[in-house]
């Protein structure tokens, strides 16, 4: 029921969005300039999307590895299609599919491996910031004041103090996850079983997920991944923006992938339609697009970004014997009502001594 709720108001919200990003557009125009684009560039940026896909599954596998090793590669990247499918339809809710699908293929509880998707939302967050801030320091929008520019170098400063105060608070509840755990079931006891099972099992598996933080070789192979990752978002970008013949440089399409990725964090159905549309184009506009163009290459970029995961997602579910009852389920319900194929409900992640690559042991 909950789940439910949220897609209603993220819905009611994505109409908002995409009601002002549609009430001065020219459809006539617009259609007209899509028309005009360079399709082979477009298709060139699509494919480069869909590579996206197999380098989060191979930086998801780093990321299992301290739960759960040995996970197939082919399993993980099928999950991921079908996880950015549900994104494309129903938003950010959909992300719980991914995790339901690998279980369904893999001896991984769901909420091990939602732990490790929210710890790839940090290494997300922490890389497009990084890239956003050093764009910052050398780029200047063409049309945006020195009031703008303070306001956006502000913005940037902000999120890049919330990457750092997440890193160390992930490094504290590392190095104290049984007290962490012990806390929350203490404090969970009025609100019932499943729920306090379901909440300390994720904060356990998040903890050892962690572990990767004190592996400098997992380290350096997750971080490589996630500048890959953005680096080929960045590039996807630029395609499509040289598709509808505007010449821009790198910088410019780091600046717009920033305004982007703040849009794709707003839960609306459709892939973040709506906040994705307006935070994009208003990116544009700073470059000095103007704003029909820039509407109608916004909406070109996120069919792009979010709906590549379309086609891919359906041949996985006609090929793959995935139970489309389960992934249902997934959507409309708590994540502790989701039981494993692979595991007991009463199964709790293993809080064991972490050993750094320099064989020291860490106490908990």
């Amino acid at each position: 029921m909950r789940k439910r709720l949220q897609i209603l108001v993220g819905a009611l919200l994505g109409i908002g969005l995409i009601w002002l990003f549609l009430r001065d557009l020219d459809g006539q125009a617009a259609l007209q300039t899509i028309r005009g684009a360079n399709w082979s560039l477009l298709g060139a940026a699509t494919l480069l999307t869909m590579s996206t896909y197999l380098i989060r599954a191979i930086r998801w596998r780093a990321l299992l590895e301290p739960v759960s090793p040995g996970v197939r590669l082919a399993n993980l990247f099928n999950a991921t299609t079908l996880g950015f499918l549900a994104v494309f339809l129903v938003g950010r809710t959909g992300e719980i599919v991914r995790p339901v699908a690998l279980s369904s293929k893999e001896h991984v509880r769901p909420s091990a491996s939602l732990a490790t998707i929210l710890m790839e939302r940090v290494f997300d967050m922490v890389t497009v910031v990084a890239f956003f801030g050093v764009d910052l320091l050398v780029f200047k929008p063409p049309l945006a004041d020195a009031e703008t520019i303070t306001r956006i170098r502000t913005a940037g400063g902000v999120l890049m103090a919330i990457a750092v105060g997440s890193i160390f608070g992930l490094l504290m509840l590392q190095r104290h996850r049984v007290g962490a755990v012990d806390f929350l079931d203490r404090i969970l006891q009025p609100v019932g079983r499943r729920i306090r099972k379901g909440v300390t099992s994720l904060v356990a598996h998040f903890a050892e997920a962690l572990s990767i933080l004190h592996d400098r070789r997992e380290l350096f192979v997750v971080s490589a991944w996630s500048v890959l990752l953005w680096t080929v978002c960045a590039i996807t970008n630029l395609l499509i923006f040289r598709a509808f013949g505007l010449d821009l440089t790198v910088g410019a399409a780091i600046f717009v992938l920033g305004f982007s990725l703040v849009g794709s964090l707003v839960p609306t159905p459709g892939g973040a339609a709506g906040a994705f549309h307006v935070a994009t184009a208003g990116g544009l506009i700073l470059l000095g697009v103007l704003e029909n163009e820039a509407k109608s290459i916004a909406i070109i970029l996120h069919l792009i970004v979010f709906g590549s995961a379309l086609p891919l997602g359906v041949l996985t579910l006609l090929r793959g014997g995935y139970s489309l009852s389960r992934l249902r389920t997934a959507l409309s319900e708590d994540l502790n009502s989701i039981h494993d194929f692979s595991n007991p409900v009463d199964f709790e992640a293993p809080i064991a001594p972490i050993v750094p690559a320099d064989g020291a042991k860490v106490d908990p």
